[in-house]
């Protein structure tokens, strides 16, 4: 009873009260008992709808409708958008209880019992009809037009979603006299409102409404009484035909706009009118309008005769003036060029949907949501949520919402989520199934449902895709689309089907075909929209054929009389013989450019007609010039983008041809201006009078048919000239071009009509080719004669050059065969590469060098390994405790190595010896492949102003991939191979290992220039060692650490194994074998005195007394690196007085190999490197023994001391000789004294200690080494990494590659090299007396095995990490964490945003990732299952690991599906973090404001 104090309220103050009403009245309408009482006992109806009347009264203001001449005057008062009930959405609560009480049956039935509330509602609807009228602007732009949006809501909420409750009930013949009542008053109201527009003609085609609420209510209750209620149509709709072609007018007036507004016709109305024709056709208004609309159309089509129907409809659009065949005529309404034609596309497109929409012509709801769901994919795949959210509201929703997975498994396959460009994921999507295609795509549907052209268009693009993938379509011919046949509908609706039989509509399509052959302003979609038309007309019989008498000539503009029939089988064979021009069209003086080339062509008589713009292209909508980009974004933003290229290059042409006048004074026309092209031409047929006859000519001689036509326009577009009838029984493609639906039509024509068939057998030859070439042939012909004329004579004066100068042919022949020699891949590439920038043959210097386009940065990667056999984490979330964490990571062992290292000997030599790297200051360096000289790079860099990268760190974008960069790589002109004199080894030679050996000691003894380092390579090498500050004393060992760092990733790069199916070329990408080249030259002037130690402690052994590491203490790898990258000073047995290192059983074996690889100064060839890895080897192979020894019992030790001497000859292999030299000699010192077995961080265990045993844990210990050794034979030799064979595993392959296999077969081993292990193990020993468990433990740790590096292991169920996380609290103030992440690198949770209290870190995000991966971090958001990913001082949110049932994120956790784990996107984010791809593939990353 106070519904009427409410709406006071709600108009006063709107922003409280609503939600409390809602909250309210739902509990008590939702009851259908208490709702029914209030309505039949209060009056409820009756009171709401006043409501209503009663805060809509003060927004009401009088329609300016007006008709053609605007001559009537309106009474007609209708609700402002622009008031604040309305703007607001104040009557919403009213609304929504009026809806509630519709939804109940009896409710419903005490409303349609009362005509006078009926009247009531339909008088409330008449206010909202024709509001929001849109007036189109001639001379000034309109601004801003605020409140359309609101228009469009009130017609949903306070019209639709009524009207769509109260049809629900009436969906049974028993409710039939509901609908004939809501009809007889909606039609009643709709009089009076014609009465009140007081239109005197037709409504002004300069202005329409979107908003027809009351003329929709009658066309849904019609639709409902006939398919639903089994009504006849001919009672229900009013008898006079100037009603219902007042009424057409309405709904007609919109669909007109909407071409126009395609046309560019409204761009002075700004963006709004663009942005309500796409909300007209969004997924929540298009059932509740544009589809009523249509059906409107359809009602109307039935009434009245399908003549007027065709000519209102042409009359409308504008487009009969075009239709005339005078070639002067004129078009008052459609002045530019290019809008006549996108006008007559509407037409035929409105035509085409008139004719063959279904939606409520009998169509059952499952055909309806299929045809909407086949619409929605054919325009894009979809997600789940997509297809379920565009679905069209109407009141069978929840029955659609049952249909709908059965439809969708129908239908389409689903996609599973892909990786785009930018680094995101694409969700899991679905994809018609491509054998719907042909039968089921429906462009008239697709294009009602799109809101935007390049929707439509992108479904043709798709069409055409798919029929080319599937073989049904071949060549570079535009596809046309393959319009639906007529499907069966509604036997009271076919009358629609009865304008295909329209004499107008045959005349127009006759025209239509006359100018498509004659001239060559027809687009493609105007063509197949005819066809498609013909061909529907033959699909239908006319309910009664007459025939009218017809005259041999026929009036120009008055098209009802061209043809005697109403079938169109009879009158496609009929022939138009003459046509009498009626009109006086003025003559066309108004451009000057064509009166200019008027009086240039006077005695051309065969002047072409002016060539027109091409309106459109196949599948648009409207001229290019005019196409509409529009994205909404929250219903209000759009955003409009316009091609101008053309325009640009008209004035560009224009201007070009005005300076050529202003500076010669001559007016010079091209040749191109003069040699048309016949194809090209636009020519006027022999009986058609020219343009200068038309004031002498009445009559034009046309003597063509529609067959004829068709035949002509396939003899046009084909290939073949010829039509022929295909044969019965032939393949048909079901897809194709013009000439395929051309000819498709005209062997219909020949089954169903013997006249036709004998018109075909005719046809007209085809016509000769001209014997003379085209003009612009010849040009070319001639240009292609200068080009290699001059290329001759650029020949001549070279070879004349060369003669004058014989000295340059002696140089460049000696260069040339220098470049045939086997070089270092480095000097090779340097000379097929090119810089990217220039892109000029400018040899690279001393001064600007060509270097790679590289990244730097800081790595944590490899100190997250763990060591084979540890036990794995738990699941994060899967019990109460901290995620646990391995124990034998990398960084532990590490850290270990370094305090017992550092206790025995200085801290220079531990480092040197042992490369106790994998810290968080390790560098990685990658490059996209490109390259550029330092010249080109500095001005590039200087260049730049790049807002999301960091200039100052040197950052900047490749200017060929747009990668990420921040450094400059040098390529060494110099080889690995070439002596330092400039000559080169011969490295197809082959040397036994004695020879190498003098080779190598032999270049000891030359004295060596140092060469003085460039600048660009010490550029480059600080900043390398800048993250390593604590090793700037010792940078050697850094550039070896750093060096180590790359092989060791590009080793996980490749998930630990280098052995494939396929041999592996050197990557494009690879950077190893310049970095080795700058490092060397580096390493050889920081590193002198080291390079004594090195060659001496792997031949020779060092001498009694010396503090440093042992051999069989170092890292092999390491050693191997620093003799090739320092060997060049005479070796010298004695090391320095008051050294400090390691033995050599103490370093690292792959540190040594890294030394001794950057240290030799000499011609390196493959041979020499092969023999330095066999030596730091057989060190790898005597350490790794060493520790085994260390666990045997002591009575296994004196086994394997005497089974070599015990087994017959032949049968010991050298392992088992060194193991048993070993053992021999400390059984007798102090590393055996424990009595316990070594028990170390690195277990390694096995029951009983056999050859096959010991074989295979020294392949174990030395496989890293082995593959280390592969991975640089690999980059600075080029040679390909070997296939895997069958039967042969990963290490026996590896050891063939580097020729190591006699090694371990040959069962000689030489008594020198027994005499330096024996020296290795005096030297392990002496330091074994400070303490044996430690240097046990340092043997063990040498060769630790780690497994590859992963990311944590995340639960299945997203639900379970959710719950454990979400009740975390700050271990700081114990409050609520804000904001937890879950670091997927290490497993601890931290706050992104932490405001729980001022103790935490604001960034905590940045901070952490600093220290677990020297700024690389990966969160999971628990709030919102984002993944955020740190680079630096940059973040951003990547695609989630966490998907639904179908594929969908849930970012946010908005949409509430339960989530699970995407195994393919969280392996993927775990090689972008393993192979240091971030950077790369996350194009998102913007700068943190911290």
């Amino acid at each position: 009873m106070h519904y009427s104090r409410i709406c006071m309220s709600l108009v006063r103050s709107p922003e409280v009260i609503p939600d409390r009403v809602v909250h309210i009245s739902v509990q008590v309408l939702s009851n259908e008992i208490l709702a029914t009482h209030v309505v039949k006992n209060c009056q409820l109806f009756h009171i709401m709808i006043l409501s209503i009347q009663e805060m809509v009264r003060s927004s009401l203001t009088d329609c300016k409708i007006k008709d053609e001449y605007g001559t009537n005057v309106n009474f007609h008062q209708v609700v402002s958008c622009s008031n604040h009930v309305i703007r607001n959405h104040s009557y919403w609560p009213i609304i929504s209880d009026l809806t509630n009480l519709m939804s109940h049956k009896p409710c419903v039935d005490v409303f349609f019992a009362s005509p006078d509330l009926i009247r009531m509602w339909t008088s409330l609807l008449l206010t909202f009809t024709g509001i929001n009228l849109n007036e189109r602007e001639r001379e000034q732009h309109l601004e801003f037009a605020p409140h359309y949006y609101a228009a469009f809501t009130a017609e949903v909420e306070a019209c639709a979603a009524p009207m769509w409750q109260l049809v629900s009930h009436c969906k049974t013949s028993e409710t039939i006299e509901f609908s004939k009542m809501m009809i007889s008053v909606c039609a009643e109201e709709i009089q009076d409102w014609f009465d009140a527009l007081n239109l005197n003609s037709a409504p002004s085609p300069m202005q329409f409404s979107f908003h027809l609420p009351l003329l929709r209510h009658l066309a849904l209750f019609i639709s409902f009484a006939v398919n639903k209620q089994s009504h006849v149509l001919q009672p229900l709709l009013p008898n006079t035909d100037g009603y219902m072609l007042q009424l057409m007018m309405f709904p007609l007036q919109i669909q007109v706009c909407l071409y126009e507004i395609f046309a560019g016709m409204w761009i002075r109305n700004g963006l709004q009118i663009k942005a309500q024709a796409m909300t007209y056709s969004q997924c929540h208004f298009c059932s509740s309008m544009l589809d009523l609309d249509i059906f409107l159309l359809q009602l109307c089509t039935c009434k009245l005769k399908s003549d007027v129907v065709i000519t209102t409809i042409l009359e409308r659009y504008h487009v009969l003036d075009y239709l005339s065949l005078n070639p002067r005529h004129t078009n008052t309404f459609l002045k530019k060029e290019g809008q006549e034609m996108v006008m007559l596309e509407g037409a035929l497109y409105l035509l085409l949907a008139v004719i063959n929409t279904r939606i409520h012509l009998g169509m059952s709801n499952y055909e309806l949501l299929k045809s909407e769901v086949i619409a929605m994919l054919c325009m894009k795949d979809k997600t789940h949520s997509q297809l379920l959210d565009q679905i069209p509201e109407r009141s069978e929703v929840l029955s659609i919402s049952d249909m709908f997975e059965d439809i969708l498994k129908e239908v389409a396959d689903f996609k599973d989520p892909t990786q785009l460009s930018g680094g995101n994921f694409r969700q899991g999507q679905y994809v018609l199934k491509p054998e719907l295609w042909t039968s089921e795509f429906d462009p008239i549907m697709v294009q009602m449902r799109s809101m935007q052209r390049k929707d439509y268009q992108g479904a043709l693009d798709n069409y055409t895709a798919i029929m080319k993938q599937s073989g049904k379509h071949t060549g570079s011919d535009v596809l046309w689309p393959a319009y639906q046949p007529l499907k069966d509908i509604n036997q009271e609706f076919k009358p629609v089907q009865q304008l295909l039989h329209s004499r107008t509509l045959h005349a127009a399509l006759f025209l239509v075909l006359h100018k498509a052959v004659n001239v060559k302003d027809v687009s493609e979609p105007v063509m197949y929209q005819c066809i498609a038309l013909i061909s529907l007309a033959l699909q239908c019989q006319p309910n009664d054929i007459t025939q009218v008498e017809v005259g041999d000539t026929c009036n120009d503009m008055e098209l009802s009389d061209w043809f005697p029939y109403n079938n169109m089988l009879k009158n496609i064979s009929y022939t138009i013989k003459t046509i009498e021009l009626t009109r006086k069209e003025k003559t066309d003086s108004s451009n000057p450019f064509r009166a200019l080339l008027k009086d240039l062509h006077a005695e051309n008589s065969t002047f072409p007609v002016e060539p027109p713009v091409q309106a459109a292209f196949a599948g648009n909508l409207g001229p290019d010039v005019d196409d509409i980009h529009m994205e909404m974004a929250d219903n209000d933003d759009i955003d409009d983008e316009e091609d101008d290229e053309e325009e640009e290059e008209f004035f560009d042409a224009i201007q070009n041809a005005m300076d050529i006048i202003e500076m010669t004074g001559v007016i010079e026309i091209p040749p191109e201006a003069t040699a048309y092209d016949e194809e090209a031409k636009a020519p006027i047929p022999i009986n058609q009078p020219s343009a200068t006859d038309t004031a002498k000519c009445t009559s034009v001689d046309i003597n063509e048919s529609m067959l004829s036509l068709l035949v002509k326009l396939y003899s046009k577009l084909s290939t073949d000239k010829v039509y022929k009838r295909q044969a019965t029984g032939s393949t048909d493609p079901k897809a194709g071009s013009g000439p395929y639906y051309i000819g498709k039509l005209l062997d219909r024509l020949a089954e169903l009509s013997k006249e036709c068939a004998d018109r075909l057998q005719v046809q007209p030859k085809k016509r000769q080719e001209e014997d003379n070439v085209d003009a612009v042939s010849e040009r070319k012909r001639k240009a292609l004669e200068r080009q290699q004329h001059l290329l001759a004579k650029f020949a001549s004066q070279q070879k004349q050059f060369l003669e004058e100068n014989p000295q340059i042919s002696v140089e460049s022949a000696k260069q040339v065969e220098s470049f045939s020699m086997e070089t270092d891949p480095i000097s090779s590439l340097e000379e097929q590469i090119e810089c990217v920038i220039c892109t000029q043959p400018i040899p690279a210097s001393e001064d600007n060098p060509l270097g790679a386009v590289v990244l730097v940065q800081t790595t944590n990667v490899l100190n997250h390994r763990s060591v084979v056999g540890d036990a794995l984490e738990h699941e994060a979330g899967c019990s109460n405790d901290v995620i646990r964490k391995p124990t034998k990571t990398s960084h532990v062992i590490n850290q270990q190595k370094k305090v017992i290292l550092t206790q025995f000997f200085k801290e220079e030599s531990s480092y040197f010896a042992a490369s106790l790297g994998c810290s968080s200051s390790d560098v990685h360096i990658q490059t996209c492949g490109h390259f550029l000289h330092l010249q080109c790079h500095a001005n590039y860099v200087k260049s730049l102003r790049l807002s999301r990268h960091n200039l100052k760190q040197g950052e900047y974008l490749c200017p060929m991939c747009r990668q990420l960069a921040n450094s400059f790589l040098p390529c060494s002109k110099q080889s690995l191979q070439d002596d330092p004199d400039g000559s080169q080894v011969d490295s197809t030679r082959e040397l036994d290992d004695h020879r190498i050996r003098q080779q190598i000691e032999g270049s000891f003894r030359k004295d060596f220039k140092l060469n003085i380092l460039p600048d660009s390579v010490r550029n480059f090498l600080m900043q390398i060692l800048k993250p390593k500050e604590f090793l700037e004393r010792i940078n050697g060992v850094a550039l070896i650490n750093t060096v180590r760092t790359n092989l060791e990733l590009d080793l996980i790069n490749r998930n630990g194994c280098l052995v494939s199916k396929q041999p592996c070329p050197v990557p494009k990408r690879s950077c190893v074998g310049m970095l080795l080249h700058g490092i060397r030259a580096q390493y050889q002037s920081t590193l002198r005195s080291k390079l004594q130690e090195l060659w001496g402690l792997l031949l020779k052994g060092t001498p009694d007394g010396s503090d440093s590491p042992p051999a069989l203490l170092r890292n092999p790898v390491n050693l191997l690196l620093q003799l090739i990258v320092s060997i060049r000073l005479p070796l010298s047995i004695r090391r320095p007085d008051g050294s400090d290192s390691p033995p050599a059983l103490l370093r690292n074996p792959v540190n040594l190999l890294l030394q001794l690889i950057v240290s030799i100064r000499l011609p390196l060839s493959i041979h020499h490197f092969q023999y330095i890895a066999k030596v730091v080897w057989r060190l790898t192979c005597t350490q790794i023994l060493t520790a085994l020894s260390c666990r045997f019992t002591q009575e296994e030790r004196l086994a394997w001391k005497e089974k070599p001497e015990r087994m017959v000859s032949g049968g010991v292999c050298p392992v088992e000789k060194i193991l048993s030299s070993v053992i021999g000699y400390f059984i007798r010192g102090k590393l055996y004294q424990e009595s316990a077995c070594m028990k170390t961080d690195v277990e390694i265990t096995s029951t009983v200690w056999t050859r096959g045993s010991i074989l295979n844990e020294v392949e174990q210990g030395s496989l890293n080494f082995i593959q280390i050794a592969s991975l640089l034979q690999h980059y600075l030799y080029r040679v390909d990494l070997p296939a895997s064979k069958e039967g042969e595993s990963e290490f026996d392959t590896l050891l063939n590659y580097l020729k190591l296999t006699n090694v371990v077969r040959n069962d000689n081993v030489e008594a020198g090299h027994l005499a330096t292990i024996l020296k290795w193990c005096t030297e392990l020993d002496n330091v074994a007396i400070r303490s044996v468990s430690q240097t046990q433990q340092l043997l063990a740790l040498n060769h630790a095995n780690y497994s590859v590096p992963h990311l944590i292991h995340l639960p299945h169920d997203f639900s379970k990490l959710f719950q454990h996380y979400s009740k975390q609290k700050c271990n700081l103030c114990y409050a609520a964490l804000k904001s937890p992440a879950l670091c997927l690198v290490c497993g601890n949770l931290i706050s992104l945003n932490a405001t729980c209290c001022k103790l935490r870190p604001k960034n905590e995000g940045g901070l952490h990732a600093g220290v677990c991966g020297s700024g690389t971090a990966i969160y999971l958001s628990i709030d919102s299952s984002n993944i955020m990913i740190y680079r630096g001082n940059r973040s951003c949110t990547w695609s989630s690991v966490y998907l639904d049932h179908y594929g969908e994120e849930d970012r946010g956790l908005k949409r509430g599906k339960p989530l699970i784990l995407n195994e393919a996107r969280y392996s993927f984010l775990e090689n972008l973090w393993r192979n240091h791809t971030l950077d790369h593939n996350c194009k998102g990353l913007i700068m943190n404001l911290y």
